[in-house]
C-alpha cells in the first residue's frame, strides 16, 4: 500500500571521496565576482532529517573545518514544520505552512501533485533566482510525491540543469532513481550509494556553472541521514516501510563508541508531553540498543555528505571563487531517538524535531562566530537566499533576512539595514556583493534585525519509524511558538486536544517539565485564571504538590498569556506581520519584544485577549476550525470596544 493510500484509509477511518582543500580562494570579499555580474554564487547543501545530536567535529570534519571555522554557526535555527515536504516548500517559497498550505507528504494535503495543483510550479526561489540572472542547478530530493509517473508530466521549472530523486526509489540508499529535469528520463543506479551519486552529479553541475559567465545557485539535496525505504519496480508496489539508514562499507566501523546522549529527556522514568505522547511506555533495553545503532547509522550516512563539502571547496578554490561564494549547510527538519520515550521519528514540536543545523560561509560572514541569540527559521533562509541574489518573489513572502554578518541591527557603511525590503525580497543584506539595496519600491526596513521568535506548525498524523513503530497517530495537530529574548527563553504549544505545553528552556532544555501540566487537568483549553472545582480536591489534580493550588501562579500566568497572544497573531500571519508580530498587538510601538510585554501594566490587556484554540483535531489546515483568528480591533488601545471570545 502506498503512503497516500494509507493516509486516505486513515482519513476515512477517522472521518565520492573527501578532499582536504583549505577552502581559501583568490577573490576579494565584497568585490564583484568573476562572473561579471557583481552577484555572489550560492551553494546550498540540504540534508534530510538531521538533528543537532549529529553535529560534532569528529563526525563532520569538513563541515566544522571548512564552513564553521571559516563562517558562522547559527545554533537557534528551526523548521516551520517537523516534516520534510511542508518544510521544503517553506524554503522554496519563503512562506509559513499556513500560507502555502502544503502540510503533509502525500495527497490530499501535500506532496508534489498538490504543490502543482496550488499553482506554485513557477513561483519558487529557483524561478526567482533564474529571473535575477542566476544559473540554477539542483540534484537530489525535491519533495515527496515526486515519482516516475509525474516527473515528466509535472516538470520542475526554474532549474537550468538537474536530476531529482523520484519514488519509488527516493529513499533507497543502494538503488536511487533520478529524473532528469530537462528530458524527463529516468535513470536507476542499482548498486550505487545514493549520496555518492548525488555528489558526483552536483560536482559535475558545479563544473558547468564555473565555466559560465553568470552567477550560480547550486543545490545538493542528498537523502542522508533519513531512514531507508527499499525501492520497488513501480509506484503501485511501493511500500514505505522505514528502517535504519544504510551506509557505505568503508564507513561501517566508524563511531562505534557513539551513543545517544542520556540526558534528562531520554526515556524518562515519568510521562512527559501531551496527547498521545503522555501515554507512551518506557523503552526497554532491546529498543534502546537499537536506537543507539540507529544513531550510529545516521552518523555514518552523513559521511559522504561531509566529504562533498570538501570536494565543493576544492573546486571553488581551484576556480578562485571561494571568497565570492556563499556555502550554506542545513536540513529540512530534525529527528528524535528515544526522547520522551519515543521511537525514531519526527512530527512533534519539541526541540529535537524542529531545531536543525545552519552553517554559513561567504563574503562578509564572520569567521568562527557562533550565533546563539538570534532565532531564525527555514522560511527566513529562503528569504535570505533571495536577498543575496537580488531576487524578489511575485508575492509577499514571510521570511526575514538572516543576520549573516553579525551586525545586530546596526547600519552598514552604505547606510542600509540588513534585509531592507518590503517583503518581496531584492533587498540589501549588508556587505553581500552586488546588493546595492536601491531597488525602487523595495526599501522598507524590517524593524527587528534579530527576530526572537520561531513558529512551528503541524496538522496531520504523527509518524513513527522502525520495528516498533505505531501506525500513524491522530490528534497530532498543534502550533508551537519558541521565544528567545534576552534572559527569557520559552517554548509554548497549543494542541487540538485542548492541552497546552509551556517549557522554560533555561531551566528545562529537554522539555520534560510542562509548567501547564496540572492546569491541563482543569479542562479542555482551560482559562489561565481557572481554578479547580470546589468539589474536586487539589490533591486529586496534583495541583497543590506543584505549588499551583488550583490555579497558575502569577509569573507563569503572565508568561502564558503573552505567549498565547503572540501565537494568536503568528498562527495566521502573512508577510510583515510574521516578521513584526508585536506591531499587530501594539501598533503604536509600546511593546516590541517579549521582555517589554511582561510589564505588569499590560496584564489586563493580555488577560482579555481571546485564546488560541482548535475546534477539533481535524486533518489539514482549516482556518475555520481554528477560530478565533486575529483581528486588528483587538490591538492595544482598541481593546476598550473588544468583544472577548472564550
Amino acid at each position: 500500500m502506498r503512503l497516500g493510500a494509507l493516509l486516505t484509509g486513515l482519513v476515512a477511518a477517522s472521518a565520492v571521496s573527501a578532499n582536504n582543500g583549505n577552502g581559501k580562494g583568490n577573490a576579494k570579499p565584497g568585490k564583484p565576482g568573476k562572473n561579471g555580474k557583481g552577484k555572489p554564487n550560492i551553494v546550498l547543501i540540504l540534508t534530510d532529517d538531521q538533528d543537532l545530536s549529529t553535529l560534532s567535529p569528529d563526525v563532520l570534519p569538513h563541515l566544522y573545518g571548512q564552513i564553521a571555522a571559516e563562517g558562522t554557526h547559527f545554533t537557534q535555527f528551526f523548521a516551520p514544520v517537523s516534516l520534510c515536504c511542508p518544510s521544503r516548500v517553506s524554503l522554496l517559497r519563503a512562506q509559513h505552512a499556513h500560507n502555502h498550505n502544503v502540510t503533509y507528504v502525500s495527497e490530499p494535503y501535500g506532496g508534489w501533485p498538490i504543490f502543482n495543483k496550488l499553482g506554485y510550479t513557477h513561483q519558487t526561489i529557483l524561478n526567482f533566482m533564474q529571473e535575477a540572472g542566476y544559473g540554477t542547478y539542483y540534484t537530489g530530493k525535491l519533495m515527496n510525491g515526486h515519482n516516475i509517473d509525474n516527473c515528466a508530466s509535472l516538470p520542475v521549472s526554474g532549474v537550468t540543469e538537474g536530476e531529482f530523486l523520484v519514488d519509488p526509489w527516493t529513499y533507497d540508499y543502494w538503488s536511487p532513481g533520478f529524473c532528469d529535469v530537462n528530458t524527463g528520463q529516468i535513470a536507476v543506479h542499482n548498486g550505487s550509494y545514493s549520496s555518492d551519486v548525488v555528489a558526483q552529479k552536483v560536482l559535475g553541475h558545479l563544473d558547468t556553472a564555473l565555466s559560465k559567465d553568470e552567477p550560480f545557485f547550486v543545490v545538493a539535496a542528498p537523502i542522508g541521514p533519513h531512514s531507508h525505504i527499499p525501492g520497488a519496480k513501480n509506484s503501485n508496489d511501493y511500500i514505505p516501510g522505514m528502517s535504519i539508514p544504510q551506509y557505505r562499507p568503508q564507513d561501517a566501523g566508524k563511531f562505534a563508541d557513539h551513543s545517544i546522549e542520556r540526558h534528562e529527556g531520554f526515556n524518562p522514568d515519568f510521562p512527559t508531553g501531551v496527547s498521545w505522547v503522555k501515554d507512551l511506555p518506557r523503552l526497554n533495553q532491546t529498543q534502546i540498543d537499537h536506537l543507539d545503532d540507529w544513531h550510529r547509522a545516521r552518523l555514518r550516512a552523513l559521511q559522504p555528505i561531509d566529504a562533498l563539502i570538501g570536494d565543493v571547496f576544492a573546486k571553488l578554490d581551484a576556480a578562485g571563487v571561494t571568497d565570492e561564494t556563499y556555502v550554506i549547510y542545513t536540513s529540512d527538519n530534525g529527528y528524535a531517538l528515544g526522547s520522551h520515550r519515543r521511537q525514531p521519528g519526527k512530527t512533534l514540536g519539541f526541540e529535537e524535531d524542529t531545531r536543525v543545523p545552519l552553517f554559513v560561509r561567504g563574503p562578509g560572514v564572520e569567521k568562527g562566530r557562533v550565533d546563539t541569540t538570534g532565532s531564525w527559521g527555514i522560511v527566513d533562509l529562503g528569504r535570505t537566499i533571495l536577498d543575496l541574489g537580488g531576487a524578489k518573489t511575485s508575492y509577499e513572502n514571510d521570511g526575514q533576512a538572516i543576520d549573516l554578518f553579525g551586525k545586530g541591527g546596526k547600519k552598514h557603511d552604505n547606510g542600509k539595514h540588513l534585509g531592507q525590503t518590503n517583503g518581496h525580497g531584492n533587498g540589501n543584506i549588508g556587505n553581500a556583493p552586488g546588493n546595492s539595496g536601491n531597488a525602487p519600491g523595495h526599501n522598507k526596513p524590517d524593524a527587528n534585525d534579530n527576530p526572537r521568535h520561531a513558529l512551528s506548525e503541524y496538522w496531520i498524523l504523527a509518524i513513527e519509524e522502525g520495528p516498533w513503530a505505531h501506525p500513524p497517530r491522530p490528534n497530532n495537530t498543534y502550533r508551537t511558538l519558541r521565544v528567545s529574548d534576552g534572559e527569557h527563553k520559552y517554548s509554548y504549544s497549543v494542541w487540538c486536544t485542548g492541552e497546552r505545553e509551556l517549557h522554560d528552556l533555561n531551566e528545562d532544555p529537554h522539555q520534560v517539565r510542562n509548567l501547564l501540566k496540572a492546569h491541563n487537568d482543569l479542562g479542555r483549553f482551560a482559562a489561565f485564571n481557572a481554578s479547580a472545582p470546589a468539589a474536586v480536591s487539589a490533591a486529586s489534580l496534583d495541583l497543590a504538590s506543584r505549588g499551583l493550588e488550583g490555579s497558575l501562579d502569577e509569573d507563569t500566568k503572565r508568561v502564558a498569556e503573552r505567549l498565547d497572544a503572540l501565537l494568536l497573531v503568528l498562527k495566521t500571519c502573512q508577510g510583515q506581520q510574521c516578521r513584526e508580530p508585536w506591531a499587530s498587538l501594539f501598533p503604536t510601538g509600546e511593546v516590541t519584544s517579549f521582555a517589554d510585554a511582561l510589564d505588569a501594566g499590560y496584564d489586563g490587556y493580555f488577560q482579555n485577549l481571546p485564546r488560541v484554540k482548535f475546534d477539533e483535531c481535524a486533518l489539514g489546515y482549516q482556518a475555520r476550525r481554528e477560530r478565533p483568528l486575529w483581528e486588528d480591533a483587538w490591538a492595544w488601545k482598541a481593546q476598550e470596544n473588544m468583544v472577548v471570545q472564550s
